[in-house]
């Protein structure tokens, strides 16, 4: 019964908790407007997938306009931010190049490297920004990749070896299997015997 509750509400939720919050995101936003004339960073964020709190909070500090792009209302940064914009920082990259350019920004911040650095890396380049490299995002989103650098460059590490397929005996058990992409240990299980 709980559940089927929760089921029919959530529809509405989605669309009345943006609504009734929608005068603290714009009293934030008028508050701003006396930073307009500091320099500005963009601050990328997954909303409730991975907040950028942090990041946004010493931006603020340090005196920079913050520039938010996330997909959502960003409840846990709004005390922090100057502008929102409502941009996917995982797809909208276009519109992102288009909305950073007005502000000049000094720099793209995120919190939540491996999902946000292929905007990251695409912003700092469509801006004229020292930012990452195509290597290092591939090397931080791929697990094969970074173990792979690591051998190559002699960084110890953990023994490892890449599961195409499952054989029985190899790896040696018990161990940890992975997926290539990921993190927060997403499908990640200890497997302790063949059986």
């Amino acid at each position: 019964m709980m559940v089927k509750l929760i089921n029919f509400i959530k529809p509405f939720a989605k669309v009345m908790i943006p609504i009734i919050f929608w005068p603290l995101v714009m009293l934030r936003m008028l508050r701003g407007l006396r930073r307009r004339n500091a320099p500005a960073v963009i601050v990328l964020s997954l909303g409730n997938l991975g907040n950028a709190s942090s990041v946004a909070a010493a931006a603020h500090e340090k005196g920079f306009r913050v520039v938010l792009f996330c997909q959502e209302v960003p409840w846990r940064e709004l005390k922090f931010l100057d502008v929102w914009h409502r941009i996917d920082s995982r797809t909208d990259f276009d519109r992102a190049v288009e909305v950073a350019r007005r502000y000049d920004p000094r720099g793209v911040l995120l919190a939540e490297k491996n999902l946000l650095l292929p905007m990251q890396l695409h912003l700092s380049r469509a801006l004229g920004l020292r930012g990452v490299t195509e290597q290092s995002v591939a090397t931080s989103n791929s697990k094969i990749r970074l173990r792979e650098a690591l051998d190559a460059n002699n960084v110890p590490s953990l023994p490892w070896a890449r599961l195409d397929a499952y054989e029985p005996g190899k790896p040696p058990l018990p161990g940890v299997v992975k997926p290539e992409m990921g993190t927060a240990s997403k499908g990640v299980y200890y497997v302790a015997d063949d059986a």
